[in-house]
C-alpha cells in the first residue's frame, strides 16, 4: 500500500508540473523593449499548442503490438536534452500571401538592442526549430513545421 501511495503522490506532483508547463510565461524581464515584450507575450499565447504538438512528436503513441507485448504506451525520443527554438508568425494581412509563407521560414536577422532567434540558433543554442503561422483568429495554427536546426547537423 505504501508503494501505491508513493506512486499516487508522484502522479499528483507530475500533474501539477505538467499544468505549470502549459502556462505561458508571465515573467518578461523589465529590461526588454516594449516591442520585444509585446511580441514575446503575443507568441506565448501559443505555448499550450506548441507543447501539445511537441509531445506528439517527441513521445508518439507506441504501435499496438509493442503496447500489447511490452507494456509500452509511448515511444519517447531519446535525447541528450534537445533544445527547441520556437517561432510563431502572425497570419498575413493579405490572405493571398499565406501559401507563399507556408513554403518559407523567416527569422528576424536584426533587432535593436538584443540578439535575434536567428543569432541564437546559429550560435548552436537550438537543436530543433518549431515554426508556425498563427490562424487568422489567433487561437491555433494555420500551419506549422518541425526542422532540425542548422547548428545540430550531427543529431
Amino acid at each position: 500500500m505504501e508503494r501505491l501511495d508513493s506512486l499516487s503522490h508522484l502522479y499528483k506532483e507530475e500533474k501539477n508540473l505538467a499544468q505549470a508547463r502549459l502556462q505561458p510565461r508571465q515573467d518578461v524581464p523589465d529590461y526588454v523593449s516594449r516591442a520585444v515584450r509585446r511580441d514575446w507575450l503575443w507568441a506565448d499565447r501559443f505555448v499550450p499548442h506548441v507543447q501539445t504538438i511537441l509531445s506528439s512528436i517527441l513521445a508518439p503513441v507506441a504501435p499496438l503490438s509493442i503496447d500489447r507485448d511490452e507494456a509500452t504506451d509511448f515511444m519517447v525520443l531519446e535525447s541528450r536534452g534537445a533544445r527547441v527554438a520556437c517561432r510563431v508568425r502572425r497570419f498575413p494581412r493579405a490572405e493571398r500571401f499565406f501559401e507563399t509563407m507556408r513554403e518559407e521560414i523567416t527569422l528576424r536577422a536584426i533587432r535593436r538592442n538584443c540578439e535575434t532567434e536567428l543569432d541564437k540558433i546559429l550560435q548552436g543554442h537550438a537543436d530543433f526549430l518549431f515554426y508556425a503561422i498563427a490562424a487568422p483568429d489567433e487561437t491555433d495554427f494555420a500551419s506549422w513545421s518541425w526542422q532540425t536546426s542548422p547548428s545540430s547537423a550531427s543529431l
